[in-house]
């Protein structure tokens, strides 16, 4: 499945104790976000699958 998805950097809206955090528009606002978390966020938006890859963290 393929899909457009924009990904938009935000300060930590008001919960950064509780981050990293994941707001879907129009939807949740998800606390605590790790990458297994995050693929079952898109899949319950029907945006992907659990087969999301980590990629090389920034130096």
């Amino acid at each position: 499945m393929h899909a457009d998805v924009r990904i938009i950097r935000l300060p930590c809206m008001g919960a950064c104790e509780v981050g990293p955090n994941v707001k879907v528009v129009g939807g949740d606002l998800y606390h605590g976000v790790d990458l297994a978390m995050l693929a079952l966020i898109l899949e319950e938006v029907g945006v992907g699958d659990s087969n999301v890859r980590r990629g090389e963290p920034k130096s």
